[in-house]
């Protein structure tokens, strides 16, 4: 199948592999590691013990994920298109297209601009993996800082478990996983814990209201307050005495119960993921998603370079003080820029020092090294910030067009 995720900007993940087909082979050597998810589908209590045709299906597709990503060769990648979704007409896709496309000598990505672009390694298959749920956090998921699935009426299990299968395949080809995903688990859950990604999962504002409530700076009925608990449709009048209770209610309404269509889909498949370390407790998920999440200190940390002279050193003090200034939606769009993913998932951002003048003057980023190459010829920092900058925000200059 074809999967694509409404917004402003598609998405488009294919394979030229079947997912309904394949001889014993194709998939032998990974029967054992795909044995707990299997069972997992047979002895869910809500499944039916003989799995339906979909079920079966569901299987394969998830089977298809895992061979794919323990079988490609580095060199081999995805084929994504990213494209305006108002150009798109509302004709269905066919059911017979294929979820991941895999190519067996270089990846490919159309641009924004409808071309072909150039690009080899996992750096390809990185970018497309973070464009692909920077489009899902926008057009299929609800919250802030912390965000959960949100069904809707043109997203059916089918293309759930899809959606899944992009996950599995993301961590265990790339060791990418979408950090904005709530850690709520029902099983491992405390009050403290899902109050603490409810503050997450609103807004600023709220989550300001939120802890001014909490620690008895406003009053329960307070209008801001009041405004709070209208906007999570709240039927209760709130007092001293319920207020606590109140919260963790509506906490459970949205991180609990409203995903839970789209957890039971995803349920069987992602068992596939607990053979691995962070995936065993929530404890250490929480490490992993601590260790991903991208900070200024982090990004600056990840920087690999040998200056030779004093412009060389002033240009890499100018590039940590630009790095320093950049927050949230500004340092993913650099380390994205730089590594290909919008979480740390390298060692190491190698920086090189180029003598470029005059138009020829811009960094350059190689993000299968990945490797940055940064002039050592600004004369300031302000020069360094507004170029920089620019390349940031400039759609075009995202073009993978060196190979």
């Amino acid at each position: 199948m074809l999967l694509k995720l409404s917004g402003q900007g598609a998405v488009y993940i294919r394979s030229n592999v079947k997912l309904a087909s394949g001889s014993d082979s194709d998939h032998s050597d990974n029967d054992d590691f795909l044995e707990p998810s299997i069972a997992a589908v047979k002895q869910d209590p809500e499944i039916l013990e003989i799995p339906s045709e979909s079920d079966i299906e569901d299987a394969v597709m998830i089977e298809q994920a895992v061979g794919i990503a323990q079988s490609v060769p580095e060199s081999a990648g995805v084929h994504a298109h990213i494209v305006d979704e108002q150009t798109q007409t509302n004709e269905p896709f066919p059911e017979s297209t294929p979820l991941i496309d895999i190519f067996d000598e270089q990846n490919h990505d159309n641009g924004f601009d409808g071309s072909a672009e150039k690009g080899e390694g996992v750096c390809v298959a990185r970018d497309v993996l973070a464009s692909f749920w920077q489009v899902f956090v926008d057009s299929l998921a609800v919250g802030v800082q912390e965000k959960v699935p949100s069904i809707r009426h043109d997203h059916q299990k089918m293309q759930w478990v899809a959606i899944v299968s992009i996950l599995i395949y993301g961590y265990l080809r790339e060791k990418y996983f979408p950090i904005s995903l709530s850690l709520v688990k029902k099983e491992s859950l405390t009050n403290h814990d899902l109050l603490q990604s409810f503050r997450m999962y609103i807004s600023d504002d709220e989550r300001e209201t939120f802890d001014k409530c909490c620690n008895g700076e406003l009053s329960p009925d307070d209008e801001e307050v009041l405004e709070l608990l209208s906007s999570y449709k709240c039927h209760r009048i709130p007092n001293a005495e319920n207020i606590r209770l109140i919260f963790s209610e509506l906490a459970h309404q949205e991180l609990i119960q409203k995903p839970k269509y789209v957890v039971h889909c995803w349920a069987p498949h992602i068992q596939t993921l607990k053979s691995f370390p962070p995936f065993q407790s929530t404890e250490v998920l929480k490490e992993m998603y601590d260790e991903k999440r991208p900070s200024s200190r982090k990004v600056i940390k990840l920087l690999n370079f040998v200056p030779t002279n004093y412009a060389e050193n002033q240009c890499l003090d100018h590039l940590k003080r630009y790095i320093k200034s950049l927050q949230g939606q500004s340092l993913t769009r650099f380390l994205q820029f730089t590594t290909g993913s919008d979480i740390i998932v390298t060692e190491q951002i190698k920086v090189n020092f180029v003598a470029a003048q005059g138009f020829a003057r811009r960094p350059i980023a190689h993000t299968c090294a990945p490797l940055l190459e940064l002039p050592s010829t600004y004369q300031c920092y302000n020069d360094l910030a507004e170029e920089f900058s620019n390349i940031l925000a400039d759609k075009l200059s995202w073009a993978f067009d060196i190979v």
